[in-house]
């Protein structure tokens, strides 16, 4: 309820210069100081919750620290767990969001009533007064106002020329426009009372400032104050215009035009309003903790701690792990919510307590239970332990990850082919060294590489073998003809991925990206991915009618124990094939197929077999498909990456961080894409339009995915610091997600 709390917070305000005013401003005589005065204080009252001065709060150390890895989750292989949605209710957030829509509508219906009986007096005949004004004669009234350039007054009117007077300082002074513009912030801050006293001192004021030039054109106060009080009963005008005929002022009207002028040192009182915005600014900024202050005047710098490189740490919330043991289903939240008896229950994971747990446990016949989960990625944190430590090593430990990068889509044939030729030089492996080769070439109108030179490199032995494969590169590039600039980067798992091309580099038009190389890669390891499945296991296969399989293969008799043997010896009759198990193993080569069916019920006498030795059916287990389809993930990946932008907005306010999408794949189509959690709108909303506008055909399984998409701003050599993602989407029903790759989309400052 950000705009509720905006709203209360700038009408505090503007109590507080009211109060001033009357403390100090009311009985002061410069009538068009207070005027301003008032007129400031609308517009600052609601320009301070805005605005704050970060150098005022606390700042907290930016301490380095170790990274710790977080575990990948497949969610494609939870089954989908229901909690049964409780019935929507209608909070107390939503009672006061549509009472103050309704007023602001009914404040703002009166507002354009008003303006519309005006509008109407204006069509009556009129004539100019002064070659200047437009001066409406109402036959019959005992009235006189007026409003913006238009003059209304009655026939019955005494002395018009006076009224005249005082109505025309109305206009010159351009009093409607202050009217207008306080009934437009009352449409906004119609509850509060403040903002109907600050428009009734300013009617004030209007009168008085009228009055004092009006008097100085008649023989003295005294005489203009006896009009006055002669002509108090007249008709009074529109309640947003400004009429002669106000009983309810008249007493203080004649008050003030008869008091002593104020001093010239009285004018240093509204200089108070300067203390007073000061000391709400520093209100604003240390009292009311909110996230709608947009303005800073003085921003705080970031101090940098030592670095720490002791413990890995990193920053993790609480999930639930929900279990139904019944249908073997796992699922994953942060909030839980159930209704039980009729009554709506909801449980958070930061702040339920063992008691809650049983509850729970116990009304919903779950296994429920509170983890540890990456802030960031929403992945159970796992730290892996010292080189000294035994580890398991059947579990792969994950190398740092690497900054991100790109590469122009012509360039992936490229990348491709150098992968498959270059080998990491032996005297890096063994220094444990990284390294980069910044290349220039030419590309002639064929696409043939050419000319190349090197421009930078770091790294022992990586320039020679970068240098020869891309010398050695057949093919050609798909685009224009010209200058180019590439960057290979060679990381190895325990050292620090950087860049060696500078920004500067990178802003030239002829720079296709980085091509990178590391040693887990070259082993044919795949980092941040998950595993693929395990081998099928032995099945035990049934002779059965109408079961086909491969035709026995007729071998050498060499050695007795190198292949089963199946002795086939005649029968007469026979009733049903028999059942042979076999074991299943996937093997190369494959034959044609046969088809076996049961021997008839009667048969003649076969001829006499001798026995033969048969190697068993062969059957090859399916390629696994899907989520675990890389390439399949990496065209898809791939493509996403290219369609998404980075947003202006977001680059020039120096915004990065991680947005995550969940999408549904039918008929090799995306659809239903939902953003789980961001960090800006912009950036949410690029990501989702370039999912939602993937027309190519998507090589997944129909089911549901995770994908993240991370914004990262280089300027210079170092990243700007990522910002915290917060939660979009609070799902209750976790069905068969999927987690796939990560695509990245990195721009320079």
């Amino acid at each position: 309820m950000n705009w509720l709390h905006y709203l209360v917070e700038a009408n505090i305000y503007l109590g507080v210069f009211y109060l001033c005013y009357c403390l100090f401003l009311n009985n002061e005589t410069h009538y068009l100081l207070g005027r301003a005065y008032l007129l400031f204080s609308c517009v600052v009252s609601f320009v301070l919750p805005i605005t704050q001065l970060s150098v005022l709060k606390p700042v907290e150390q930016l301490t380095l620290q170790q990274v710790a890895y977080t575990q990948q989750v497949n969610y494609g292989l939870l089954p989908e767990i229901t909690i049964e949605e409780p019935v929507a209710q209608i909070t107390m957030g939503d009672v006061l969001f549509y009472a103050y829509i309704a007023g602001a509508i009914i404040t703002l219906s009166i507002l354009f009533y008003r303006l519309y009986r005006l509008s109407l007096l204006t069509r009556k005949s009129k004539a100019l007064y002064g070659n200047k004004y437009k001066l409406i004669q109402l036959n019959g009234d005992n009235t006189a106002f007026s409003f913006f350039n238009y003059l209304f007054i009655g026939t019955e009117v005494p002395q018009a020329e006076t009224i005249i007077a005082h109505e025309l300082v109305h206009i010159r002074q351009g009093h409607s426009a202050d009217i207008i513009f306080v009934e437009l912030i009352k449409v906004v801050s119609w509850f509060s009372p403040f903002i109907y006293l600050v428009q009734r001192s300013l009617r004030s004021l209007h009168e008085y400032i009228a009055d004092e030039q009006t008097a100085a054109q008649e023989r003295d106060a005294l005489t203009y104050s006896s009009f006055l009080l002669n002509n108090a009963y007249g008709i009074q005008g529109s309640p947003i215009a400004h009429s002669f005929f106000n009983y309810n002022l008249l007493k203080k009207r004649i008050i003030m035009l008869n008091q002593k002028r104020s001093g010239s040192l009285a004018r240093l009182k509204y200089l108070a309003a300067v203390p007073l915005c000061v000391g709400m600014l520093c209100a604003s900024t240390l009292v009311f903790s909110k996230d709608y202050a947009f303005i800073d005047l003085a921003p705080a710098t970031p101090v940098q701690a030592e670095i720490s490189i002791d413990e890995p740490i990193t920053k993790t919330i609480k999930y639930f792990k929900i279990i139904d043991k019944v249908k073997d289903i796992t699922a994953y939240s942060d909030n839980l919510s159930f209704t039980d008896h009729g009554v709506k229950k909801t449980f958070f994971a930061k702040s339920t307590s063992a008691a809650d747990i049983a509850y729970i446990e116990k009304t919903m016949k779950l296994t429920v239970e509170v983890i540890d989960v990456d802030s960031k990625t929403k992945n159970p944190v796992v730290i892996f332990p010292d080189g000294d430590a035994k580890v398991d090593t059947n579990k792969r430990k994950l190398f740092p990850p690497p900054p991100p990068y790109f590469l122009r889509k012509p360039y992936d044939a490229v990348s491709a082919y150098l992968h498959k030729t270059i080998k990491f030089p032996a005297e890096a492996l063994k220094a444990k060294e990284n390294g980069a080769v910044v290349f220039s070439f030419e590309l002639d109108a064929a696409g043939k590489i050419n000319n190349i030179k090197v421009l930078q490199s770091k790294g022992a032995g990586y320039e020679a073998v970068a240098l020869k494969a891309l010398q050695d590169y057949p093919y050609p590039v798909k685009e224009e003809a010209g200058e180019r600039i590439l960057e290979m980067n060679f990381w190895l798992p325990d050292n620090q991925a950087t860049y060696l091309a500078g920004n500067k580099t990178r802003m030239i038009p002829g720079f296709v990206g980085n091509i990178i190389f590391n040693n887990e890669t070259s082993k044919g390891n795949i980092p941040n991915l998950p595993p693929p499945p395990p081998p099928a296991r032995p099945k035990k296969v049934g002779a059965v009618k109408g079961v086909k399989v491969a035709p026995p293969v007729v071998v050498a008799d060499v050695n007795p124990k190198a292949v089963p043997v199946i002795s086939i010896e005649p029968v007469a009759t026979v009733k049903a094939a028999p059942k042979v198990l076999i074991d299943v193993k996937p093997v190369v080569k494959t034959v044609p197929e046969i088809t076996i069916d049961p021997a008839p019920a009667k048969a003649a006498k076969p001829a006499k077999v001798k026995p033969i030795k048969a190697a068993p059916p062969v059957v090859v287990p399916d390629a696994p498909t899907g989520a675990y389809n890389q390439d399949g993930i990496s065209d898809f990946t791939k493509e996403l990456a290219r369609t998404i932008r980075y947003p202006v907005s977001a680059r020039n306010s120096g915004v990065a961080g991680k947005v995550m999408l969940r999408f549904s794949v039918t008929d090799n189509k995306v659809s239903n894409v939902l953003v789980m959690s961001g960090v800006n709108e912009a950036l949410e909303a690029e990501a989702k339009r370039a999912l939602e506008n993937y027309r190519p055909p998507v090589n997944l399984k129909s089911g549901f995915y995770f994908v993240p998409v991370s914004y990262a701003i280089l300027k210079g050599d170092k990243y700007v610091p990522e910002k915290k993602s917060t939660s979009r989407s609070s799902q209750l029903t976790l069905g068969p997600t999927k987690s796939l790759n990560e695509v990245v989309v990195v721009t320079y400052m």
